[in-house]
């Protein structure tokens, strides 16, 4: 049955040289291979391309294939062959000869007990998923363009950017930079400027007969009848599917026909299901707000337990936390504003709780109909009503101020290197993550393990511990007392990652191994920092850090080019943002892949040496500095 649901859409790329929006990547079981999930622009379809490259899951050790083979119980028949290969070793700033290790299957090299990987003393690049594995080697950018060529492969289209941008990226931003910031810079503009397209997505809610009014319902058991579906879509389309519960619930449900919505009233919920089914088949991007942990596990478990709806049969794929579409793409929402960073960098705090009324109202101005009375005793009218403006905010939380969430999305997607359903579900850690992996790979870089950092670079830290009980945090300067007026704040623009670039902090250059680095000692800690090689998290962030203050910023404010033009930049600086504020963050997270303390406690440790050298600078001039914390200035009655 799987196949029925992609096979329908691969002859089309051999006659149609068309661009498509490459949405992400995946993997599939029945094949053993990899296939990008492509949005076709014109017919609003999802269309899947597979890989033609042969790739396939690996990881690699240090072993020679002879002595991995004689390893005691190694699976020989998960084994597909060897290749050996040079990495550059960025802990040791060598290049290394490594043994790759290619599985037939990804189960292969982990995730099951007999896999490879539980049999190595030492292996790498063990533990990523292969679809992230697939995109990081082949070089693919999720929320791209790309097209097929004459010989099937899957191909980059390549976006030119107008004069004005050029001219303006050389006045603004390339003048004082080196050739391999220049490169990662102009890498990022081409691909932050290609254009998102308005993409056709529809919004699911359901609603459950409850027995009481306190009952919530269990999406694994869904004991009780789905009595009503609302479809609401990115052009303004309606349609309700409701179980008729009173005989004369067809003629009242007509009257919401009035109001352009399209009604479908069953008699029995078997045929509400299976309408229900269509629909999702004919939708390329389907969004709910919790989908993944009710609307569309409930539908499932509903049709499978109670109506023995074959599980093949149904458009939805279950994993243990979150709920797939089998023909296209299902973001939830959610999950998606659940994310600290999304609510604290992208949308300024606006909304504290994460739930469909609190974001609604913050970010819409329209939250969820307030009930009198408990869901069994609505009329169908009343029902209708209540479950399709559930699934009207949802669709709108992506329509807003000019689709902003999903643009915002979209970047989300270019710049961490991952595919729309993983990035909408995971933290900005995760992001990060997959962006470094993405630039280690394409560097030629090996990717270190995280328990190699802290050997090398240490587990100890040498500063007070006060950030979660590792490392002393951020300066606060007390508060003078009283009521203070005329009070000018001084904030140094994004701070930490200014000084992660121009400190040359990264987890392979703090402590590195060259003797005539060890001079480079860095304010407050023990800890000097690499002279010889630049950082590839120092790079990484300061680029971004640059494109966002020194280009998009001012491009967002420029007169000189278009309106849409400025609109894009600024969203463009909101998603920079959420990567740029995040980047110190993750470094003292010790779940972080490239979890380094010791660069952590280096980079505060700076930040405080600045803020002080700032508040003796500010009393040398004769200012009232009457407050300060972490990288701002509190200054009374300065002089003009």
């Amino acid at each position: 049955m799987e196949e029925q649901y992609r096979e329908q859409t691969l002859d089309a790329f051999i006659r149609e040289p068309e661009e498509y929006l490459l949405l992400g990547v995946d993997y599939d079981g029945e094949k053993n291979c990899a296939y990008a999930k492509l949005y076709d622009v014109k017919k609003h379809v999802i269309k899947f391309w597979y890989d033609n490259t042969g790739h396939k899951p690996y990881c690699l050790t240090d072993l020679e294939p002879s002595n991995v083979l004689s390893i005691r119980g190694i699976p020989e028949d998960h084994i597909d062959g060897f290749e050996r290969v040079v990495k550059y070793d960025p802990l040791k700033f060598e290049n290394v000869e490594l043994t790759k290790i290619i599985g037939r299957t990804p189960h292969s090299i982990g995730g099951r007990k007999f896999s490879i990987r539980n049999f190595l003393p030492r292996v790498w690049e063990a533990k990523i998923r292969y679809h992230d594995c697939y995109i990081f080697d082949r070089g693919l950018v999720p929320g791209c363009w790309y097209k097929i060529d004459e010989n099937g492969n899957l191909i980059l289209s390549k976006k030119r950017l107008s004069k004005e941008i050029v001219d303006f990226i050389h006045e603004k931003l390339l003048k004082k930079t080196s050739k391999e910031e220049k490169e990662l810079m102009m890498e990022l503009i081409s691909l932050l400027f290609q254009p998102i397209p308005e993409l056709y997505f529809v919004a699911l809610d359901i609603e459950v007969l409850s027995p009481r009014p306190d009952y919530i319902p269990d999406p694994v058991k869904a004991e009780h009848e789905i009595i009503a579906c609302a479809f609401v879509s990115s052009k303004g389309e309606k349609e309700i599917l409701l179980l008729a519960r009173e005989k004369d619930d067809l003629h009242k449900a007509r009257k919401l026909e009035e109001k352009g919505v399209k009604v479908e009233v069953f008699s029995n919920e078997r045929q509400l299901l299976s309408r229900i089914f269509e629909k999702i088949k004919e939708t390329p991007i389907l969004v709910t707000f919790n989908g993944d942990n009710f609307d569309l596990r409930y539908i499932w478990n509903r049709a499978v337990k109670h109506y023995g709806f074959r599980k093949e049969s149904i458009p939805i794929r279950l994993t243990k936390d979150e709920a797939f579409i089998r023909n296209g793409v299902h973001i939830d929402l959610y999950k998606f504003f659940q994310i600290q960073s999304v609510r604290v960098y992208a949308f300024s705090g606006k909304y504290t709780e994460v739930d469909l009324d609190s974001i609604g109202k913050a970010l819409l101005g329209k939250g969820k109909i307030t009930l009198e009375k408990e869901i069994s005793k609505l009329s169908i009218e009343e029902l209708a009503e209540y479950c399709l403006n559930d699934a009207e905010i949802t669709c709108e939380l992506l329509l807003f101020n000019n689709r902003i969430t999903l643009q915002l999305i979209i970047l989300l997607m270019r710049i961490s290197k991952i595919s729309i359903e993983d990035l909408t579900r995971s933290s900005i850690s995760k992001w990060i993550r997959n962006m470094l992996y993405f630039e280690h790979r394409k560097r030629g870089y090996l990717i270190p393990n995280r328990e190699d950092i802290m050997r090398l670079k240490g587990a100890e830290t040498s500063t007070k511990a006060k950030v979660k009980g590792k490392f002393q945090g951020a300066i606060v300067i007390a508060p003078k007392p009283g009521v203070h007026f005329n009070v000018v704040v001084v904030d140094f623009a994004s701070l930490y990652p200014s000084i992660i670039k121009t400190r040359n902090i990264s987890y392979e250059t703090i402590r590195c191994p060259h003797e005539k680095c060890k001079r480079n000692v860095l304010p407050g800690v023990s800890h000097w920092v690499c002279t010889v090689k630049r950082g590839v998290i120092s790079l990484i962030v300061g680029v971004l850090r640059d494109l966002r203050v020194h280009f998009f910023k001012k491009m967002a404010k420029d007169e000189s080019i278009s309106h849409e033009e400025r609109e894009f930049a600024n969203v463009i600086q909101n998603a920079l943002k959420v990567f740029v504020n995040a980047s110190y963050g993750v470094m003292g997270n010790e779940n972080f892949a490239f979890y380094c303390p010791a660069a952590a406690e280096s980079i505060t440790s700076v930040g405080r040496h600045a803020i002080l050298a700032a508040v003796k600078k500010a009393n040398e001039l004769g200012l009232n500095v009457i407050y300060g914390d972490t990288d701002s200035l509190f200054i009374k009655d300065p002089p003009k």
